[in-house]
């Protein structure tokens, strides 16, 4: 029960987990990973328990950093946008995953069924062709308040289009299909705005659960910024305790290491 795509291919290292930038008055597209928009330097931080992304693009700056707590299978991404120039800044972020709830996405493309949840601002999506997880829900909730969404990747992308230049993009809004019978994604839309020398915290979560309801109470708790930066830290210092019961000192601090 793949939640999104693994693509074994090292080499192009396709993505299926995107967080894109949008300056909504220059209209300058940019995502908070190195991947799938090539946009310079990143800095990309590996630690137990979590990994960082920081990039500067026109006086934005952002930190993407990737979680998840000890006792769900959700991941959280905790984004801080902050503005270093010195001019008010109009931002839209779109969150965006191809859903697979299976093992192969050519073999659950269509039996994917999604719906928009207000109340979590989050999609939802279930696969009750599969027996074994008819039951579990998948979602991907943000932060704010949600100003547009679709679920239909076909639309996502366009005609021969892809992830480092999506056509929905393009445009003002998202075209807000979801249901069944579609090529299944979710992409949720939002608008920040920032002052000079101001920072936003925002956060997306995207995770799985055994029934609709634990889903909706995952999606509700963890896609705060409060809630996520609790549980990812967690998380952290409970790898920390792991990795200190045992220490080593020698003269030699390569072999400590």
């Amino acid at each position: 029960y793949r939640v999104t795509p693994w693509h074994n291919d090292p080499v192009s290292d396709p993505a299926s987990d995107v967080l894109y930038l949008k300056d909504l008055d220059t209209g300058a597209l940019w995502s908070a990973t190195p991947a799938p928009i090539d946009d310079g330097q990143y800095r990309v931080r590996h630690g137990a328990g979590e990994s960082s992304f920081e990039h500067e693009h026109d006086g934005i700056h952002t930190v993407l950093r990737l979680g998840m707590p000890d006792d769900a299978a959700v991941k959280l991404s905790r984004l801080r946008i902050t503005n270093s120039s010195s001019q008010s800044r109009r931002l839209s972020v779109t969150a965006f995953v191809e859903w697979t709830l299976g093992s192969r996405r050519e073999d659950t493309q269509y039996q994917v069924r999604t719906r928009f949840a207000p109340d979590q601002q989050a999609m939802l999506a279930q696969n009750t062709f599969d027996e074994q997880f008819s039951e579990w829900t998948t979602f991907l909730a943000v932060s704010e308040p949600v100003s547009s969404y679709s679920a239909n990747r076909r639309s996502f992308l366009g005609r021969d289009g892809t992830l480092a230049d999506p056509a929905a993009l393009r445009v003002d809004s998202l075209d807000g299909m979801t249901g069944v019978a579609l090529d299944p994604c979710a992409a949720l839309q939002f608008e920040v705005v920032i002052a000079p020398g101001e920072s936003r915290d925002v956060c997306v979560a995207l995770g799985a659960a055994r029934t609709e309801a634990e889903a909706r109470r995952l999606a509700g708790d963890l896609r705060t910024v409060q809630g996520a930066t609790m549980a990812a830290n967690r998380t952290v210092e409970e790898w920390g305790r792991r990795l200190s019961t045992i220490t080593v000192r020698t003269p030699d601090p390569s072999f400590d290491i």
